[in-house]
């Protein structure tokens, strides 16, 4: 993997420990584009971290017509209505907590792999961070149940 795409797992990880210190609820719902899971802030509004961060990302490097990206900041309820938001598009639950944190240990035991392999100090301290930052995840889902 390369390491800008670390860096990108990184920020959605930090951010969403800092939602989730800020009270907003990680669900049962995950994006359709991304198959993160949506958070849900305590205004009841959706977001996908992943997606959200990647568009951020991405307006960074290219930037667009303000109006071109207010029409295509929608985000779609259960019953198809489109809400005006920044936020981004959310799935219908498709797996359970179960599922979240399952793939939470895939991911802290894939980056102790890579960090047996890794050489790089400053690739391993993304590599535990990534691992704290899971750990945490795993940690609040538990406490929401």
């Amino acid at each position: 993997m390369a390491s800008g795409s670390r860096s990108i797992d990184d920020q959605i990880s930090r951010r969403m420990g800092q939602y989730l210190l800020k009270g907003y609820c990680m669900l049962d719902q995950y994006c359709e584009d991304c198959q993160s899971p949506i958070m849900r802030d305590k205004l009841n509004r959706l977001q996908c971290v992943s997606c959200t961060i990647r568009t951020e990302l991405l307006n960074e490097e290219e930037p667009r017509d303000v109006a071109q990206g207010q029409q295509s900041a929608q985000v779609t309820g259960r019953n198809g209505s489109g809400d005006q938001s920044n936020e981004h598009v959310m799935a219908e639950p498709e797996h359970s907590f179960d599922s979240t944190r399952s793939i939470l240990r895939e991911k802290i035991t894939w980056a102790a792999l890579q960090l047996e392999r890794n050489n790089s100090v400053t690739d391993c301290i993304e590599l535990c961070t990534l691992m704290k930052h899971c750990v945490e995840t795993i940690k609040t889902l538990d406490n929401l149940r």
